[in-house]
């Protein structure tokens, strides 16, 4: 099925908007939305990010968000432009959603998401910020934010809380 890409200021279905987009992919002069960015949402009180992104159709390797997807709060998204579309049904490839109806496999995690790091001041992507995320498996996952201040995406079979820490510098631990 042909879907249309999500931009940056599109609407969802609970009367919010598409915060933020990759300014580095646009069509027609506007940010491509992916997995991870944020929405605003009047009905549920705040910002929510989209958990739903196309495993075939990445950019930086983060999944590119399509009319139909949903946020965190259970909004569905809704494409305002017609002139970036995919079609997401040909076979090898789909959405990666945080929670799914499909069976788990065991090289393909269920539930997946990485963090983003801005600048409270400027509103741009930090990059280069030493993190350190500790799962509930009792995994740890280190690194620096990328680029677009993304850390890496960590995965689960379950949903899971995770706990991110900003470091001050980089272990080697």
């Amino acid at each position: 099925m042909m879907r249309a890409v999500i931009c940056k200021g599109d609407p969802t279905s609970h009367g919010g908007k598409v915060l933020e987009g990759n300014e580095l992919v646009t069509t027609n002069g506007r940010a491509v939305a992916q997995l991870g960015h944020k929405t605003f949402c009047p009905q549920c009180k705040g910002t929510f990010p989209i958990i739903e992104g196309l495993d075939f159709h990445t950019y930086a390797g983060i999944g590119t968000a399509v009319d139909g997807m949903k946020t965190a709060c259970g909004a569905k998204l809704i494409a305002t432009q017609q002139q970036m579309v995919i079609d997401d049904g040909g076979g090898g490839g789909g959405a990666v959603p945080a929670s799914s109806a499909a069976p788990v496999t065991k090289d393909r995690a269920q539930y997946s998401g990485a963090f983003r790091a801005v600048d409270e001041t400027t509103g741009q992507p930090v990059a280069g910020l030493p993190y350190r995320i500790e799962l509930p498996d009792g995994r740890t996952v280190r690194g620096v934010t990328d680029e677009t201040g993304h850390t890496q995406h960590v995965s689960s079979n379950s949903p899971d809380t995770v706990k991110l820490y900003w470091e001050t510098e980089a272990s080697d631990e």
